[in-house]
């Protein structure tokens, strides 16, 4: 997401969010400032996968 003070996709997001919410799940947004080398990176995981074995 660009930026959330844009009033449209800050909106968008809350949507997004409860419409997740409802189900079950939960959203995360990243702003990438309009640069555009971040928006066409692919996003890093928060976390990864371990096997326990």
């Amino acid at each position: 997401m660009p930026r959330l003070s844009d009033t449209v996709m800050a909106l968008m997001f809350e949507e997004l969010e409860r419409a997740a919410s409802d189900r079950g799940y939960f959203a995360m947004v990243a702003t990438s400032g309009d640069d555009p080398r971040t928006n066409a990176a692919p996003p890093k995981p928060c976390w990864t996968a371990t096997s326990t074995g």
